[in-house]
């Protein structure tokens, strides 16, 4: 394959420079991914590039995948146009920092026609470790902001702040389940200062709902100053809010914009402190013991495996528990606390199958049995975590099963019904969501702690703490200053089965990453 000089010197010198055709790349790439980066129109942004797709001159050599890895594919030295004006290539002496009001997409490499990587935090720092200029991004030039990522600095600016890895949690005492009944009936609950709040979720998420009129001004000064509100929040969305102060009138909550609502005129989601269990040494012999009670109410703890035993205890919601032996829709409960039998109706309980054909004894997968509504992770054949989820609920929702990659991840994403649904909805900034098929993801969910039923429209809903844990750890990974990551063919994502109980056979749904 050649790329010529000629029609595309840009395109050309970012290849041959960056390796990105196979001459020291420290992630060489194959002859599909290079032609996907040249020819695939779906990914293509050329609504601001000089570079239109029909520039792009390729020949093809007949070059073998490996040859096209080590060398074979080069840059064509006939065309003599001599380099790009204002060119300037290398790493930086020590990475800088930018950052941009508006998400930059990461690109895979420097080129604006290139497949998408990933996108920036809006008004967050990125490190950038090289910098090369070329036409169409010569103000500030492409930016290297992590292996076969770069973005176009002609919108940014340097930051003096450093680079985080997002999401980052925002410390503030939302109501626990617990507290909500007497929430929802007086409108007021023990709230905590800030700085001795648990920070559990990325944003304090609210709603405008019967007492709570969620009236918004524009700014924290309107407001103070005594101005009119200058809207309400809608009814049907849930909103998020990124911080909260303390200010004369009260607790303000503040949107991303600077517009403020009074934290009493806003229905605060409450945010459940429920988490899995990660497994240590002789985890598979844990995990196979491993369970929960799931009746809102408590579960009932009967002396014997019948209706007619006597009842010796009541178990609380989510409690975690040892389980032994099943007999005649009973379960032994071993412990904490006294022993006895349980309806195993009301029990959750993790139950280990055979890991899919291709996965290794030492990459880290994703299993959810539908039946116990029940996600665990594990290495091989090894569960290393363990917890409750919410699936789809009814035959209407049902989360599809099947064998799949997680195909992007965002520390917190937009989530909306489809036009004219039967049951609206618009979810700002849900966090920790990671997708596995087009309008499926595990994410994590605020808006509700019912783990261990079915509660979801079809995503695999997961406790905040739950989310952070699986997002921490899958792939792909993201790097400081990054809203979202794709899969790369370099970087597949991360394995998820979705079953029902022993049914292990089930449709292979996963396309070749790009």
């Amino acid at each position: 394959m050649i790329i010529s000089w000629r029609r595309n010197p840009e395109l050309a010198i970012a290849l041959s420079v960056f390796g990105l055709v196979g001459v020291g790349c420290e992630e060489p790439l194959s002859r599909d991914v290079v032609e996907a980066h040249l020819t695939d129109v779906d990914l293509l942004d050329t609504s601001h590039s000089t570079l239109p797709p029909s520039t792009l001159e390729v020949a093809d050599t007949g070059a073998s995948d490996q040859e096209l890895d080590t060398g074979a594919l080069e840059v064509d030295p006939s065309a003599d146009t001599g380099p790009v004006d204002g060119l300037t290539v290398g790493p930086l002496p020590s990475p800088e920092t930018w950052s941009s009001q508006e998400s930059l997409r990461i690109r895979r490499m420097p080129h604006k026609l290139a497949l998408r990587r990933g996108l920036t935090v809006p008004g967050e720092s990125f490190e950038v470790s090289w910098r090369i200029s070329l036409r169409g991004c010569q103000r500030n030039g492409w930016g290297r902001v992590g292996p076969e990522a770069w973005v176009c600095l002609d919108e940014a600016v340097p930051s003096e702040q450093p680079a985080v890895t997002h999401p980052q949690l925002v410390a503030f005492d939302a109501p626990e389940p617990a507290e909500w009944e007497t929430y929802v009936s007086t409108g007021t609950y023990d709230r905590a200062p800030s700085d001795e709040a648990d920070a559990l979720v990325p944003f304090i998420y609210g709603k405008r709902w019967r007492r709570w009129k969620a009236k918004l001004w524009s700014s924290e000064a309107a407001l103070l100053g005594g101005w009119a509100p200058a809207k309400q929040l809608g009814r049907v969305a849930k909103y998020a809010f990124v911080k909260a102060r303390e200010t004369d009138l009260g607790t303000v909550l503040v949107r991303r914009d600077g517009s403020v609502a009074l934290a009493d005129d806003v229905h605060v989601y409450p945010i459940t402190r429920f988490g899995g269990e990660e497994l240590g040494e002789e985890s598979r012999t844990i995990a196979e013991r491993l369970g929960w009670a799931v009746s809102y109410s408590g579960t009932p703890l009967l002396a014997g495996p019948s209706w007619r035993e006597a009842e010796v205890a009541r178990l609380d919601y989510q409690v975690a528990l040892t389980l032994g032996d099943e007999q005649g829709g009973f379960v032994e409960v071993l412990g904490p606390g006294p022993r006895g039998w349980a309806y195993r109706q009301d029990i959750r309980r993790v139950d280990v199958q055979p890991r899919p054909a291709d996965v290794s004894d030492t990459a880290l997968w994703l299993d959810v049995d539908l039946d116990e509504q029940v996600l665990i992770a594990l290495r091989g054949d090894t569960p290393v975590y363990a917890t409750l989820v919410s699936t789809g609920k009814g035959r209407r929702w049902a989360t599809p099963t099947g064998l799949y990659r997680i195909y992007d991840k965002a520390a917190w994403w937009h989530m909306s019904s489809r036009p004219g649904a039967a049951e609206p909805y618009h979810v700002e900034n849900v966090p920790w969501t990671m997708h596995f098929y087009p309008r499926y993801a595990l994410h994590g969910a605020f808006w509700h702690w019912g783990f261990g039923h079915t509660a979801s429209h079809g995503c695999v809903n997961l406790a905040p703490r739950d989310a952070a844990w699986i997002y921490d750890r899958i792939s792909p990974s993201t790097h400081p200053g990054w809203l979202l990551a794709y899969e790369r063919p370099h970087e597949p994502g991360t394995v998820l089965r979705v079953r029902y109980g022993d049914q292990i056979l089930v449709r292979d749904r996963r396309k070749p990453p790009r």
